[in-house]
């Protein structure tokens, strides 16, 4: 016998459940904290790219850990008295406002969510033992035993005794003669006389009957009553279901990897801009932006930033994708 498919919606995580995944993370003061600035920056732009996606789940969770990098370790980390560091924290500090109503906003419809999810997982969770127990009815074959009957004996006739036996039976009574006597002569008259017909009624003039009277009667008002307002009936939505890509791959911790979707040139594109470092023997720095989209990324343009290019290392300024609303790949 087949498994029944499971047709149940997958399980959305909790409000709780999301607070302990943003806040499961290791703050590093060894990383420069230009570093965690430009992460602050990502966490924000993935989030808005989440709540256009309708991923309200994912949006919390980055909104919920980009708060706490804000408020509680960026202003522990050893750099933040350095002035480029104290302005770009300047700016995270009058985004954090925005971010809090984000939050409370988005708090009731995940908990909606996941509410519908319980009410909905319940019932074929009820009715699963009922379907399991009639799988394992044995199915006993039902026997029918037929009555045994005794073999036939042959009985004795005899001709003679029967037919002794037999009472003569009575005769039938004479047929009895009834005579039809002929027509009358009266009846034959009857028949042959043609019909009298019947007599036409006098005719009747015009004049004979009062006047019609000509002055025309009032009318009745047969004006319908008003009809009601009609009611605006409201055809609810369908809810509308929110398809993802599912994960490229997983790490070794069990997080899921993102799938990247690049364009056909980019990597030609790519080496014909290097290809003048190449001939030098200099590295070239080239960051992939783009924007996420259900769970996967998908890169829209290449960024070669302002850099200092050596043999083996290079130094380079990636200021200009926040200018540019991308997210770094």
């Amino acid at each position: 016998m087949e498994a029944r498919p499971n047709m149940a919606p997958a399980r959305p995580q909790s409000v709780k459940e999301l607070v302990a995944q943003a806040e499961n993370f290791a703050f590093n003061v060894n990383i420069a904290m230009k570093h965690w600035i430009r992460a602050a920056d990502t966490l924000y732009q993935e989030a808005s790219f989440a709540l256009s996606d309708g991923d309200f789940g994912r949006a919390y969770m980055m909104l919920y850990r980009h708060s706490v990098l804000v408020l509680k370790f960026l202003p522990t980390h050893p750099q933040f008295k350095d002035p480029d560091n104290k302005k770009a924290f300047k700016s995270l500090s009058k985004r954090i406002d925005r971010v809090i109503k984000d939050l409370e906003q988005l708090k009731p419809e995940i908990q909606s969510a996941y509410k519908e999810w319980e009410h909905t997982a319940s019932s074929p969770a009820a009715e699963g033992p009922i379907y399991e127990q009639e799988a394992n009815i044995p199915v006993t074959p039902s026997n029918y035993y037929y009555p045994s009957l005794s073999k036939s004996r042959p009985v004795d006739y005899e001709q003679s005794q029967h037919t002794s036996s037999r009472e003569p039976q009575p005769l039938r009574p004479p047929k009895e003669h009834f005579d039809v006597p002929p027509p009358r002569y009266e009846d034959k008259l009857d028949n042959s006389e043609p019909a009298i017909p019947p007599q036409v009624p006098r005719k009747t003039y015009l004049g004979d009957y009062p006047s019609l009277d000509a002055t025309p009667r009032p009318l009745v008002d047969i004006t319908q009553p008003p009809l009601p307002p009609k009611e605006s009936v409201q055809v609810p939505q369908p809810k509308k279901e929110r398809l993802a890509f599912k994960p490229g791959g997983y790490l070794e911790n069990g997080d899921p990897v993102r799938s990247i979707f690049l364009p056909g040139s980019l990597r030609s594109k790519f080496l014909e801009i290097a290809s003048k470092n190449t001939a030098a023997g200099l590295e070239t720095c080239g960051v992939l932006c783009g924007t996420p989209i259900n769970n996967a990324l998908f890169v829209r343009c290449l960024l070669i930033p302002d850099q200092k290019s050596t043999p083996d290392t290079y130094t380079a300024s990636f200021d200009s994708h926040t200018r540019l609303d991308l997210t770094m790949f």
